[in-house]
């Protein structure tokens, strides 16, 4: 680690004291850990990173992981640079807070390996082991909440260059990003989506100099039959079935699972719980008509809205702010997920303290 702090402040260009200064390291500490009388603490160690634009993984091991990727979208043009850039920074600061001892660990092993002959089979036989650690997912309405309170995982809703969804991973991180969208009943879909990427393992070959933008093979089948099966419960849909589906129930239920009218059609009719000819009508209902249908047009445009909206990891914030109280790293991480300055983030809690 000292060689490589060393290379650092050579590659700089600054001396050993202007080095320091900008890291806010006293030159006599600083002297004395690059000789290996004193060590580097984490604040120092983030710092470092910090003024050098490399990471404190990097710093202490010498390597960084490897990310790959999974990712789903509508469109045949979608470039996934930016997207992939983003979730690189996110997984590296889940790497570099772990590197301080701060974070949970995720739990997608108690899952288990994904079993069946066909691909369909292991997207069920994933949903029915997932649904154990996260009952009731069909019915909460903030999944990607319920997702990192189940999993550890890192849930961002952020743009992602026309991306539906990209699921990250390295030896040190798992990561969901989604895109905010009016349409909730695809962004539920595609957020579970993705975290049976994650859960079954999925290492397509899809890296950041790769083609993320495949559509077939395997592991979609896979993921889009978890999705289907954890969203739209085989029991709670028979149930509904037994009780007698018309139009109005289809409707109702269609709303209540928060799933759309096409999805929902497919998977009664492959469950064979109505007829191809309830399903070739229900297919072209929207979400909106039902919602219209249903009287519940306010609600309807709620739940787009929320839907619309941005999200922070919750749990990568609440990591990286804890690290920073306890001194272990800078407020820079805190406000590179806020997407503000450090600057700006400093004035705005200086300004709360005072009040």
């Amino acid at each position: 680690m000292i060689d490589r702090i060393a290379a650092l402040i050579k590659d700089s260009g600054l001396t050993q004291g202007d080095f320091g200064r900008r890291t806010g390291i006293e030159a006599s500490k600083l002297s004395k850990s690059l000789g290996g009388s004193r060590r580097f603490t984490s604040l120092e160690i983030a710092r470092i990173a910090q003024e050098s634009g490399t990471t404190v993984d990097w710093i202490l091991t010498g390597a960084e992981d490897e990310l790959s990727a999974a990712a789903r979208t509508g469109a045949d043009d979608t470039s996934p640079g930016k997207a992939l850039a983003r979730a690189r920074e996110l997984v590296t600061m889940r790497a570099d807070l772990r590197q301080f001892g701060v974070g949970r660990d995720w739990t997608l092993a108690q899952v288990g390996t994904p079993q069946g002959r066909l691909w369909v089979e292991q997207g069920t036989y994933l949903a029915e082991s997932a649904s154990r650690l996260m009952p009731g997912v069909e019915a909460t309405q903030d999944l990607a909440m319920l997702i990192e309170a189940s999993f550890n995982i890192d849930v961002a809703i952020q743009d992602i260059d026309g991306l539906d969804g990209l699921a990250a991973a390295t030896q040190s991180a798992r990561l969901i990003m989604v895109s905010p969208t009016p349409n909730f009943t695809r962004q539920r879909f595609t957020l579970m989506h993705e975290l049976a990427h994650l859960l079954a393992s999925d290492d397509q070959k899809m890296h950041q100099d790769a083609n993320v933008m495949a559509k077939g093979g395997e592991g979609e089948v896979r993921a889009n039959a978890f999705a289907a099966a954890m969203l739209m419960p085989e029991a709670a849909l028979r149930d509904r079935a037994d009780a007698g589906l018309d139009e109005a129930g289809f409707c109702q239920l269609s709303w209540d699972l928060m799933v759309s009218p096409r999805a929902l059609s497919w998977r009664l009719f492959n469950l064979g719980l109505i007829t191809e000819e309830h399903r070739s009508q229900w297919h072209s209902l929207t979400t909106e008509a039902c919602a219209t249908r249903l009287s519940r047009q306010s609600e309807y445009l709620d739940r787009s809205a929320r839907s619309a909206q941005t999200r922070v990891p919750a749990l990568l914030f609440a990591d990286a702010w804890s690290a920073y109280e306890q001194g272990l790293t800078t407020l820079r991480p805190v406000a590179n997920l806020l997407g503000v300055s450090s600057a700006d983030l400093r004035e705005k809690l200086a300004d709360l303290e005072l009040g």
